[in-house]
Formats: structure tokens, sequence, C-alpha cells
């Protein structure tokens, strides 16, 4: 049950993001243009004040480009999504990186899917810098087969989230196929949403 519902939600992230495959998430040599994916995060989730675990649609980011002026809804969900460049802890090669942004309501996103080339070691506590800052717990870790990693992330006036970290379907492909992979990092603002999705 809890591969069904993550493989559906990659699907969507898969179908949504299909320009992102054909740019093969190609590195930029310019590392000054890139955000830092601790920072990145920091921009992105709800801060520790607000009442409710979502982040207005009209957040304002000068890294992030919208792919639309205001989400979309498919009769589900509210969806929009953006690019930027990211560094992996403080990596002098940034990536390119895809975003897909989910919410239950016109109100805000509850949801990201991040997209990026897969690093050698994705677990979480080697992907952020400022760990010190941070506290990271390892919820369950998968070492057969495909790496696959949950956990509970608080960062500094921020609200907790919940992330799921794992090699996506068509990282998978392309691994055989050009020697290259994705990961998708699932992250979710809602532990009962969590909880749900990572059901067994």
């Amino acid at each position: 049950m809890k591969k069904t519902i993550l493989i559906y939600f990659l699907l969507i992230a898969m179908l949504s993001c299909k320009n992102v495959s054909e740019k093969k998430e190609t590195k930029t040599s310019d590392s000054e243009k890139a955000i830092e994916f601790y920072d990145l995060l920091k921009e992105l989730i709800p801060n520790e004040s607000k009442k409710e675990a979502i982040v207005n649609w009209d957040l304002q980011i000068e890294m992030i480009e919208w792919s639309f002026p205001s989400p979309t809804f498919d009769g589900v969900i509210y969806s929009n999504s953006a690019e930027t460049t990211v560094s992996l802890n403080d990596s002098k090669n940034p990536v390119n990186c895809f975003l897909l942004f989910n919410g239950r309501t016109i109100d805000g996103y509850d949801e990201i899917q991040i997209t990026v080339n897969e690093p050698e070691n994705y677990k979480l506590e080697n992907i952020l810098v400022n760990t010190s800052l941070t506290s990271i717990k390892l919820l369950k870790e998968e070492k057969e087969g495909f790496p696959y990693y949950e956990y509970e992330l608080r960062l500094p006036n921020k609200r907790p989230i919940w992330l799921i970290i794992m090699r996506d379907l068509e990282g998978q492909i392309n691994m055989y196929e050009e020697n290259e992979s994705t990961i998708t990092i699932v992250c979710l603002f809602n532990k009962i949403e969590y909880e749900r999705r990572t059901k067994d």
C-alpha cells in the first residue's frame, strides 16, 4: 500500500516535469547563481508562527521562477511548478532543480516535490549544510535495492516537515540507459499526510 501511494505521486511529478528529463538536469558552471539546498528549504516551508502548515501561493523568491502566475486546479489539488539551480552541501557543481508544489486549497501549498540529479550519497545529512542548526530525525531507512529514507526535519524558526527521499522512477530508467539518475525529495508539511502515504 505504501509503495503504491508513493509511486502514484511520483507519476504525477514525472508527468508535470517531463521537461526536466529532456534537459537532463545539466550542470551550470556558475556556482554563484545557485541557491544552497538548505537555504531553499528555509524559504519554501512554513514559519513557526503560522497557525496552518501551508505557504501562500504568492510567495516570491528571487532565485525561483514560477511556471504559471497562479496555481492550476485539476479537480483534486492545486499545483504549480518552478525551476532553480541548487547546490547540494556547498558543492562547487550546482545542478538544475525542478520543484512541484501541491496544495489542497487555494490558500496555499502543503507539499513540495523536489527533483535533482542524484548525488553520491543522498541521505539528508549529506545534502544539507548548517546541520548543526537543524534537527534531523531519521524515521526509516531501506538499504535493499535503491536506498530510501524518511525524515522529520526541523529548521530554525520553521514548522517541522516530513521528507521522503528516493530515486525516482525515471531515474531508475536513466541509470541503465545513460548512467544518470535523479532523486525526488517529497516534503510534506502535515504529519497526518506523511503517515498516510508511508503506511505499510
